[in-house]
């Protein structure tokens, strides 16, 4: 099977949708402003990290950033760096998860696109077309 590379664009774009993501918490109140903050501070890093081609690094910021905010966008962040590292079954849960907490994510139709470049059986569970 072949896979078609992810445009830098697009995957810019996804992590700009991070930023957007991360001025509302998931929850209210069920952080405390200490964690916001390190989770806004984690996701910084792993921008920064993604953008200079350092993914497992900023893999590790994603995912420590998702673990203090619960923030869902940070999901489609987690996902676009594991298709980037070709980390395929990780990064379909990743988007998978995304898709289910954000059913109306603007960036939906991106995602089941990635779902199904990385595995085409699964696309028709998203709405898709082979």
């Amino acid at each position: 099977m072949s896979r078609v590379a992810l445009p830098f664009g697009l995957l810019v774009l996804l992590t700009a949708a991070g930023v957007e993501a991360q001025a509302k918490p998931a929850r209210a109140g069920t952080h405390s402003v200490v964690d916001d903050q390190e989770a806004r501070d984690l996701f910084k890093l792993g921008k920064q990290a993604f953008d200079e081609g350092r993914y497992e690094r900023a893999l590790k910021y994603f995912k420590d950033a998702y673990e203090l905010s619960r923030r869902p966008a940070l999901l489609s962040n987690i996902g676009t760096v594991l298709d980037r590292l070709r980390r395929d079954a990780e990064a379909l849960e990743a988007y998978k998860s995304y898709l289910a907490q954000v059913p109306d994510a603007e960036n939906r139709g991106f995602v089941e696109e990635r779902v199904r470049v990385i595995c085409p059986d699964m696309g028709s569970a998203y709405g898709g077309k082979h």
